[in-house]
């Protein structure tokens, strides 16, 4: 029904009150929405927070609503220090508390973040990596 009677005007408010709806499909629907009424405002972003941190915390389940998610929020994290800050809010949160497969998706994300943006503190630190030790002088020691 949405689909059949949606206005342009109305968008907004069908993106916000479905972003609330608990039900999965209806999460998963509102990221269609997520380009076209929230892209380049921060206070939608923040307004949304709850939204991606409900979408990011299921585990095992909503992967197509969690990858729109992430490069939504990607996207808009490399727009603005601001955006960034708040995104990165919302990857740090999620990455000490999801499955392996959707935290390294989270920490790319913040390293994307991070290579814009280096002065916004994440919990992760960079390192150099310098060259390998062939296996025999792994093995001595050498």
């Amino acid at each position: 029904m949405i689909t059949r009677y949606f206005t342009e005007e109305h968008g907004l408010e069908y993106l916000l009150k479905l972003s609330e709806h608990p039900a999965e499909a209806l999460q998963l629907f509102a990221t269609n929405y997520l380009e076209r009424f929230a892209a380049d405002d921060l206070e939608k972003l923040t307004h949304l927070e709850p939204y991606f941190v409900g979408i990011l915390s299921r585990v095992n389940k909503g992967r197509v609503a969690k990858q729109r998610s992430i490069q939504f929020l990607e996207r808009e994290a490399l727009k603005s220090e601001e955006a960034a800050r708040i995104v990165a809010g919302i990857f740090t949160r999620q990455s000490v508390t999801v499955a392996i497969g959707d935290k390294a998706k989270l920490i790319e994300g913040m390293l994307r973040i991070h290579r814009q943006f280096p002065a916004i503190e994440l919990p992760i630190h960079l390192r150099p990596v310098g060259p390998r030790a062939g296996r025999e002088e792994a093995r001595h020691g050498v």
